[in-house]
């Protein structure tokens, strides 16, 4: 039983992921790390950039539109061992005005973060812990 019900909690997980990047396939994302330049475009637009040293740049690891924004969290990827080569978590938020917004970093040397959304709030939570 305890087999079935792993499957199971497995595979609704990834029904939910797929179904929080459905909504993301429209949308031209770059993230690059050039000349010391950490960057991040959508839909060609650049939204954010910064100075950066040993990164690869950031990947988009969560996204998910509410019915009155939409968000975008990309976290950091180093070119060095310390935290197993993640880093900080970014996040972005646009809302009805259609401007996309940085709203702030985490800084994040643990596991995947594991994230919980519930009545257009997001918790982010480290699940080994």
């Amino acid at each position: 039983m305890t087999i079935k019900v792993n499957f199971m909690k497995n595979f609704l997980y990834l029904m939910l992921f797929l179904a929080m990047f459905s909504d993301a396939q429209n949308l031209n994302l770059e993230t690059y790390s050039n000349d010391n330049k950490c960057s991040i475009k959508i839909n060609d637009e650049e939204i954010y950039s910064r100075e950066c040293e040993y990164e690869l740049g950031a990947n988009l690891i969560f996204y998910i539109k509410f019915s009155h924004s939409e968000v975008w969290i990309f976290q950091d990827i180093q070119n060095y061992a310390a935290c197993s080569g993640r880093g900080p978590l970014r996040i972005f938020e646009k809302k009805d005005d259609g401007v996309i917004k940085f709203n702030g970093e985490i800084d994040w040397c643990a596991s995947v973060p594991y994230f919980d959304v519930s009545d257009e709030a997001i918790v982010i939570m480290d699940k080994h812990s």
